[in-house]
């Protein structure tokens, strides 16, 4: 899947109130305690909304208006699912413990 991570600038409060509201109703994937999506200032004091998102949501949002710049694009990161093993990988070393213990 692609995603990309994106920019929105953010005026003020009301501002934010009603991007937080079309990004729910765009069911876009939002997870604050993992700091997805957050809100970041520049030099200038500007204000924007960093999140991530797919190439559905991006459309969505030109639909309604929002501006938005891509910060990154993620289709270079390696997939972290290719890393974890479809095996218990700790199966051996549980096996010889328990070896070791024996049975009551």
């Amino acid at each position: 899947m692609e995603l990309w991570q994106i920019a929105i600038p953010v005026a003020d409060r009301a501002d934010t109130r009603r991007l937080l509201e079309l990004l729910r109703a765009l069911r876009v994937p939002m997870d604050p305690c993992a700091g997805d999506p957050r809100f970041v200032s520049d030099a200038t004091g500007a204000r924007r909304l960093l999140l991530i998102v797919t190439a559905r949501h991006q459309e969505q949002l030109r639909e309604a208006g929002r501006d938005f710049e891509v910060v990154r694009d993620l289709a270079d990161v390696p997939d972290p699912i290719r890393y974890v093993s479809p095996g218990n990988r700790y199966a051996d070393a549980l096996a010889r413990l328990r070896a070791r213990k024996g049975r009551r």
